[in-house]
């Protein structure tokens, strides 16, 4: 990798995570008193950015042209973290709009499909039903982006991190080089 190629990817990394960095901290170790930043308030801010850093193929938005949905699969408390942090953010101009679903096929609209780990056993189904289309899937179960979802989280020492599965991006037409650039763990399908 040229000199130039690792400042910017460098860069790209503060870009991406400074958003959530202080945040990703707090989750360790509470300061004089302040309560851990919530997971899932870390993971919406990081779903934003990735959101921001993903490129969708053309007229995969036309739909909805002025908002971005996000389809959530799980609990009311990963729910009401996302209105929280989401609340009021854009996308490339468009308004994040969350979709609060019990299945995979309740998300047909949205661009970004989030499932949480108490979901898991619809992770098949999700991954199924959304293969070859242009939605950016994340979850945060274990083998998620091993069995073609596209990003997964996971947590190290206390800190959320990410991995991501470029070949299913590659298949749903999705445009991820600059997450693939600073996701800790890069994966292919099994």
């Amino acid at each position: 990798m040229s000199r130039r190629s690792e400042v910017l990817a460098l860069g790209f990394a503060a870009l991406l995570f400074g958003a959530v960095g202080a945040s990703a901290s707090l989750l360790q170790s509470p300061l004089h008193g302040q309560e851990a930043a919530p997971e899932y308030d870390i993971k919406a801010a990081l779903i934003h950015n990735f959101a921001r850093f993903t490129e969708w193929p053309e007229g995969a938005l036309a739909g909805s042209p002025d908002e971005l949905r996000l389809g959530i699969l799980g609990p009311e408390a990963a729910l009401d973290s996302m209105e929280r942090v989401l609340k009021g953010k854009t996308v490339g101009g468009r308004r994040i709009k969350l979709i609060h679903g019990k299945a995979p096929s309740d998300f047909k609209t949205c661009q970004l499909v989030f499932i949480a780990a108490a979901e898991k056993d619809q992770t098949a189904a999700l991954v199924e039903a959304y293969k070859g289309k242009p939605v950016l899937t994340i979850g945060e179960s274990e083998g998620f982006a091993q069995d073609g979802g596209i990003i997964n989280f996971y947590l190290e020492q206390n800190k959320v991190k990410f991995e991501i599965n470029s070949d299913a991006a590659a298949r749903a037409g999705l445009r991820v080089t600059k997450l693939v650039s600073v996701a800790p763990r890069r994966l292919k399908d099994r």
